[in-house]
């Protein structure tokens, strides 16, 4: 059973997931790649992966871990929303 970014698990049925027609202009980024958008090190972001806290990263071709960068950019902008709703109320 594999593991899902949403904590559950889920037998893996050798399908290949389903492609989002969105991502034609989007950019695959490694892990480095991502570490320098958002200002962190590459060791941060394998943490904060293994910690789920990082839904962003999937592994291609079974070991290199990579990103969208649109993904990416709509977790900061999700965590950017957050912090101001959460500012809001103190």
């Amino acid at each position: 059973m594999r593991t899902q970014a949403t904590g559950g698990t889920q037998p893996h049925s050798g399908e290949p997931a389903e492609i989002s027609p969105n991502r034609d202009d989007d950019q695959l980024l490694l892990v480095e790649e991502v570490a320098e958008l958002m200002r962190t090190s590459a060791s941060t972001q394998r943490y904060l992966r293994h910690q789920g806290k990082a839904p962003y990263f999937f592994k291609a071709g079974g070991k290199r871990l990579v990103a969208w960068r649109s993904d990416v950019l709509a977790f900061i902008e999700a965590e950017r929303v957050r912090d101001r709703a959460y500012r809001a109320t103190v």
